[in-house]
């Protein structure tokens, strides 16, 4: 499932897009084609019904709608669609729009505090560009400030600004519920008090699918690459990229999963930076759910920050993956950051699970940190394995930094732990109440070992037999064609990355071209490593220095 190349693509398309808007602003508005501010009198035609939807081909009539919204007609069985793509401001310096600089054209959005759009909206896969949205009175605001029982689909928001010293804000809705959001996208700035999201800042039983945000988020809390905050909402498909900053619950996908969320199939590329509750898919998640979601991003946040969850209670996690570097104080991990017990949210005994994960990206912190999860209580780990560099000043662990009333299963950890009372598997003296087994971990991982796995050099770590108790052809395979020969997850989102112990020589966490030349310099004879960088160096693990690891090293120090 090769997801990464898709918001690459979708980037270059957004950039090949839009370059010749502003290029030529002054041709459209001599053409009539951006905004003049007006209202028009009727749509372009329709009658309003599925087969006939009323057609909006300008900005005048796209004002229309808000107006009939605005004014108490929520537009109830009635369905819009796009006929042209809509430029409502020139675009040329989008980029630094702000509440001290704007442009012509105020954007005031359909439906709000008073009434909700009902009708159905159609895109037809047009763009809305140069919408610049602004309030500082509480208004509800994007494309749509609010929506309800409805389906709006296949339209782009991009090359505009939606800034509100509120709650609900969003690029396509700020208040949704019961929406269908199918296959939307949102390019820019979104600024907000509470509940900002790049695609919908509130969401309420929504289905949101096939959406795409390319988005720079600033808030207060509650805020996510997708949604702000959620509750009994389901996404699907969705991809997230840009930066994302606030002071807490921060998702690349949503902010604040309440009861009843899921995310299935979604790529995080969007970096966020975060007080506290941070993760790449769900900043707080309760009862939520997650398969086949990966995290590309780096997430750094004080506490509780996570690949997949930052702090989640009765959730799950299930084939998923992150890639990003997770950096904080207390409680860090590559997929999450504290996994409650419950009783923070009024329960007992609520488990949360992580099933076929990994993590390749670097997690540190200063204490509990940990490849799958930084602090545990009621967590239940099958099938998960950690490549990432882990490191700590007290309690890091290749799996969890501090355990309790926790279990793990045919799992292992091949990356470099460091700190005090660290362990290969578990941080030292942190595990209470932990059952482990068949759980695996390279024997030059921690200084310390672990007493809860088994130690293996990496020849057993190459081969099935290595595995006792893993389900090979079912659950995991070994492919020896590639340069990662241990054993990885059928299903993954995507192969994962060299493991941070490979190539890294002198145990700073980097693969430098430094290296590569110190192993191309042994492979040809002119230096002899130490024991210990042999084993480091040997990147392919066929027993030998050779040239080919030096390539394979100097591959990864370029990103490549």
């Amino acid at each position: 499932m090769k997801r990464f190349p898709k918001i690459l693509a979708f980037a270059l398309a957004l950039a090949l897009a839009l370059a010749p808007l502003s290029a030529s602003a002054d041709r459209l508005r001599q053409n009539g084609n951006v905004w003049d501010g007006s209202i028009a009198g009727s749509f372009a035609g329709g009658s309003g019904t599925e087969a006939d939807p009323f057609l909006i081909s300008d900005g005048s009539e796209l004002a229309l709608l808000a107006e009939t919204v605005n004014g108490g007609d929520e537009c109830g069985g009635f369905c819009f669609a796009l006929a042209t793509d809509i430029v409502l401001n020139d675009t040329a310096d989008f980029e630094n729009w702000s509440e001290n600089y704007r442009p012509e054209n105020f954007w005031h959005p359909i439906g709000g505090s008073a009434y909700s759009f009902r009708g159905s909206f159609d895109g037809r896969g047009h763009t809305v560009s140069g919408m610049f949205a602004c309030a500082t009175n509480g208004t509800k605001l994007g494309l749509f400030g609010s929506a309800e029982d409805t389906v709006i689909r296949d339209l782009s928001v991009i090359r505009s600004c939606v800034l509100g010293n509120s709650d609900a804000v969003g690029g396509i809705i700020g208040a949704a519920e019961g929406v269908y959001i199918i296959g939307c996208g949102f390019e820019g700035t979104v600024c907000g008090t509470r509940s900002v999201g790049g695609i919908c800042g509130s969401a309420g039983c929504c289905y949101i699918t096939d959406c795409s945000a390319q988005v720079n988020i600033s808030a207060f809390q509650y805020a996510g690459g997708i949604v702000g905050i959620a509750g009994v909402t389901a996404l699907s498909g969705c991809e997230a990229s840009g930066t994302i900053d606030a002071n807490d619950r921060v998702g690349g996908m949503i902010g604040y999963a309440l009861v009843g969320c899921s995310a299935v199939n979604c790529l995080n590329g969007a970096a966020i930076d975060c007080g506290e509750y941070a993760g790449g898919i769900a900043g707080l998640g309760h009862n939520t759910e997650v398969s086949y979601c990966e995290n590309l991003a780096d997430i750094t946040a004080e506490r509780y920050t996570g690949g997949i969850f930052g702090l989640c209670c009765g959730s799950s996690a299930d084939h998923c993956a992150n890639r990003g570097d997770i950096s904080g104080e207390y409680y860090i991990g590559g997929m999450i950051g504290w996994a409650d017990d419950g009783a923070d949210f009024g329960q007992t005994g609520a488990y949360d699970t992580v099933n076929c994960c990994s993590n390749s990206g670097r997690v540190s912190g200063e204490w509990g940190v940990g490849g799958i999860a930084g602090d545990a209580h009621f967590l239940i780990v099958t099938d998960s394995f950690n490549t990432g560099l882990i490191t700590a000043e007290q309690y890091a662990g290749g799996l969890i930094g501090y355990a309790k009333d926790t279990s793990a299963s045919r799992c292992y950890n091949v990356g470099r732990v460091r700190g005090d009372n660290s362990g290969a598997l578990f941080g030292r003296n942190s595990a209470v109440n932990v059952t482990a087994e068949n759980v695996y971990y390279l024997d030059r991982a921690c200084a310390g070992g672990d007493a809860f796995g088994t130690g293996e050099r990496d020849g057993l770590f190459c081969s099935e037999e290595g595995y006792e108790g893993f389900d090979f052809g079912g659950v995991w395979f070994i492919d020896p064609e590639t340069y990662y020969p241990y054993a990885q997850i059928i299903g993954m989102p995507d192969g994962p990355a060299l493991p941070e112990s490979s190539g890294d020589l002198n145990g700073d966490g980097v693969v430098s071209v430094y290296e590569t030349i110190m192993v191309l310099r042994s492979a040809m004879g002119l230096i002899t490593l130490s024991e210990e960088a042999i084993q480091y160096a040997d990147v392919d693990i066929d027993g030998r220095i050779t040239v080919a690891d030096a390539v394979m090293m100097l591959r990864f120090s370029m990103g490549i």
